[in-house]
């Protein structure tokens, strides 16, 4: 998608048009006039990005933002109905220092926000697009293809040469970052959102509860008569919530494990998932009166357990002498 706002205070920023070799009129692209007067804040665009075009997009970037446009865009789409992930780079070296509290990494981590991924890169501006590169190319209708971000690489990015005190505050503020290592491999650590969850996890729970929307809405609109509002209806209605859940099964999202919060219809609190999810919907003689009148289906829940990743191992080796 082309967006160009005008006026701009990020006007000396070379256009996302012109860097992807796209005009007004290419396919895909869209002309968004900015604001009527004085300059358009990054939230400003955003926003309207959001409200014209909320479901035809998922991640953003704002290249030349300061730390304040950041913090805005980030706690906006933390918020919006539609999905979106926002991505950050930053060149601060405070996000090094272990005293400092201002830089953008410990603001956003602060803020608990884990929608926003923050990379720290001394050399590329735009590095977090290519982590975000990696993850949204995901094929979640395949087998097996479910990443995490942990120990990829980044082509064309320069790793950073880091001591092991500034690796572990970057890992406290949950800020990412390319690492070279003694042995002159680099790897992309630590895959992680601003507010701690596994970028992996998230963007993997957004795509799964998209394809189940799908899955409903296709059953709803492809029906030849009605889905009937009946328990038989609401069985229809559920599978269509499973056949959804199995394909992230085969991606390797979702993993059998035991459910670990609080359960409801016939889960329980420490149960063993098999399946690795479960789907619930009441029967539709507990329904309210209104509901019914306006023929709504009773709620369908989704208990998904992640497979997770493994990014780290400890081995003890106990030797034995003769």
């Amino acid at each position: 998608m082309l967006a160009r706002a005008k006026p701009s205070k990020l006007n000396t920023m070379p256009s996302v048009g012109a860097m992807m070799k796209m005009n007004a009129n290419s396919q895909g692209a869209y002309n968004v006039d900015g604001a009527a007067a004085g300059a358009e804040s990054a939230l400003d665009a955003i926003t309207l990005m959001e409200k014209g075009w909320g479901r035809l997009w998922y991640a953003a970037v704002v290249p030349g933002a300061d730390d304040a446009d950041h913090q805005d865009v980030a706690a906006f789409l933390e918020s919006t109905v539609s999905p979106h992930f926002y991505g950050v780079t930053t060149d601060d070296v405070n996000c090094l220092n272990d005293q400092d509290e201002n830089n953008i990494a410990f603001t956003l981590q602060s803020m608990g926000l884990n929608k926003t991924a923050v990379q720290y890169s001394s050399s590329n501006p735009n590095a977090v697009c290519s982590l975000l590169a990696r993850i949204l190319t995901t094929r979640w209708n395949g087998g097996n293809t479910a990443i995490t971000l942990m120990w990829k690489q980044q082509p064309t990015i320069l790793p950073e040469i880091l001591t092991n005190q500034e690796a572990d505050v970057l890992m406290r503020n949950n800020c990412n970052v390319l690492a070279e290592y003694q042995n002159g491999v680099s790897i992309l650590q630590y895959g992680i959102c601003a507010g701690g969850q596994f970028i992996d996890t998230v963007i993997g729970a957004d795509a799964m509860s998209l394809d189940i929307q799908t899955e409903v809405f296709n059953t709803l609109y492809s029906n030849t008569s009605k889905v009937p509002q009946t328990d038989g209806g609401m069985t229809q209605l559920c599978a269509a919530a499973e056949a959804a859940c199995l394909r992230f099964v085969d991606n390797g999202y979702l993993a059998a494990g035991v459910w670990g919060t609080s359960g409801f219809g016939g889960l329980d609190t420490g149960e063993w998932l098999s399946k690795g999810f479960y789907v619930y919907a009441a029967r539709v003689s507990t329904q309210s009166a209104a509901d019914r009148a306006a023929r709504r289906a009773p709620l369908i829940q989704v208990a998904a357990k992640a497979a997770g990743a493994i990014h780290t191992a400890d081995v003890l080796i106990t030797v034995n002498n003769p």
